[in-house]
Parts: C-alpha cells; structure tokens; sequence
C-alpha cells in the first residue's frame, strides 16, 4: 500500500519538475499579480509588471536584514499589506544561524497548505532513504497577535 502511493508520488514529482522552467515563469507571475499593490515591490517600481525579465531588474536580491524592519512591523500587529497582499497568520522561525538568532519568515494560510503539499512529497523520497523518518516542527504566537 504505502510503496504504491510512494511510487505514485514520485511520479508526479517527476513530471512537474520536468517543466520546472514554465511552471516557475507562471508561479512567478501569479505572485506578482496577486501582490501588485504590496508596499514592497512598490517601493521597488514593479507596477503591476508579471514578467521575469521585470522582476530580475527591479527586485533586488536581498538578505534578512533588508526586510528586517517590515517583518517587525507585521510582528508588532501591522495588518496592512506590507510583503503580500494576503494576511500573514503566522510565523515560523529559522534554526540560528552563524549570527547567533533564529529569524522570523512570515506565513499566509496559503502558505501552510502549500508547505503541507511539500511536506506530503518529501515522505517518498526520504523513505527511499530513511525509512521510517520523522519531522517535529514547532509553532508561537507573536507579540503582534500572529
């Protein structure tokens, strides 16, 4: 039974990732057109614009600490649509790193039903390996509410 839906899973793994470029111009594009109206890629000039060419010009690629300060306010309660124009409901926090803090990545309920998808297709592959492995993941609330 579970080598069936194992052998089933990696099957569609290998046919979604043999079209990863397409399904990555149209993901991207997705995103970009639901989060038009985001404080930053406005702060970045996109304007509406859902072309890779675009987005590689204009956003930058950035570390933690650029957007440090708008993953704070969100932290704090600001509900306006700062990095996506879906409410953040809740935040998952980083192992440390070589600074010594673990770091805050905000969540959308999308968001957690994608990584619930993601996590359904990891089972497969590490059982090809690890049979048997299992994954602990922790959640918190923010001072924020979140």
């Amino acid at each position: 039974m579970m080598a069936d839906h194992n052998k089933r899973v990696l099957n569609f793994i290998e046919e979604i990732t043999s079209n990863a470029n397409e399904i990555q111009n149209r993901v991207l594009a997705e995103i970009l057109s639901q989060n038009t109206n985001v404080e930053y890629l406005q702060r970045h000039g996109i304007d509406g614009r859902t072309d890779k060419e675009t987005f590689k010009k204009l956003i930058p690629v950035i570390d933690y600490e650029y957007i440090k300060e708008d993953i704070d306010r969100i932290v704090n309660g600001d509900t306006s649509p700062i990095l996506c124009s879906k409410p953040i409901t809740e935040f998952y926090s980083s192992s440390a790193t070589s600074s010594g803090e673990s770091k805050l990545i905000p969540s959308t309920e999308d968001g957690l039903a994608k990584r619930l998808l993601c996590f359904s297709l990891l089972d497969p592959v590490i059982d090809q390996f690890t049979p048997g492995f299992s994954r602990v993941a922790m959640a918190f609330a923010t001072s924020g509410g979140v």
